[in-house]
């Protein structure tokens, strides 16, 4: 969960925090070689490993690494994972599996969309249909438990739509955003930018306001 959590976070140093925080492979090495119960914990925490290193490197304008890592590194624990689902499925703890899996497929359509925006301008429009993807994909977590994936893929959509100077339907999806996470501190931020876009000034004061009573709790 720490992990998940920098991610979602995402301030400067938040993906090296994400990566110390992962369990290393000797700590998990009696789990996944259990002779009755082996895990596949190895499989997911080497593709959130991928996917944070996927991350860094757009951060870091390396988009070529980046894709080759999301291609010849995430996918492959992906696919990995996906082989074993037949047997998994007998197992007790296979609500864990689908939704380790379930994740990782958001992440990995959340990349393809980041790597889109993040690359060649011909190709930024493919961007908004993985968004749109990954959106579809996420799921609200049932039964009080946390997501674990934190952060709306409406966001990214919102990211989109600013790239491309379509402000009102970045504020759409912000909304839509915080319909899915209520008081989730990246839609509200978003959502106040581009209130002061579209220069809706009474509308971004209101905004603060909520900004600033989320951040006193």
């Amino acid at each position: 969960m720490p992990a998940r959590l920098y991610i979602a976070h995402g301030a400067d140093g938040d993906f090296d925090r994400a990566l110390k925080s992962l369990p290393k492979a000797d700590e998990l090495k009696p789990y996944v070689n259990h002779s009755k119960y082996p895990t596949l914990a190895g499989a997911y925490t080497e593709a959130l490993g991928a996917y944070i290193g996927c991350r860094k490197a757009i951060e870091d304008g390396a988009i070529t690494a980046a894709k080759t890592l999301r291609n010849e590194t995430l996918r492959k624990r992906i696919v990995a994972m996906a082989k074993v689902s037949g047997g998994a499925m007998h197992a007790s703890d296979y609500s864990h599996y689908f939704k380790a899996g379930s994740s990782l497929a958001v992440y990995d359509m959340e990349l393809a969309g980041l790597i889109a925006l993040n690359g060649m301008k011909d190709l930024r429009v493919a961007a908004s249909n993985w968004f749109r993807s990954a959106r579809d994909k996420q799921n609200i977590p049932s039964l009080m438990m946390p997501p674990l994936v934190i952060t709306p893929m409406e966001n990214r959509l919102a990211e989109y739509y600013l790239r491309t100077g379509e402000n009102a339907k970045a504020y759409e999806a912000y909304q839509d955003g915080l319909r899915r996470y209520p008081n989730n501190m990246g839609s509200l931020l978003g959502a106040k930018r581009c209130l002061d876009l579209l220069g809706k000034k009474a509308a971004a004061a209101r905004v603060q306001k909520h900004i600033n009573l989320v951040k006193k709790k």
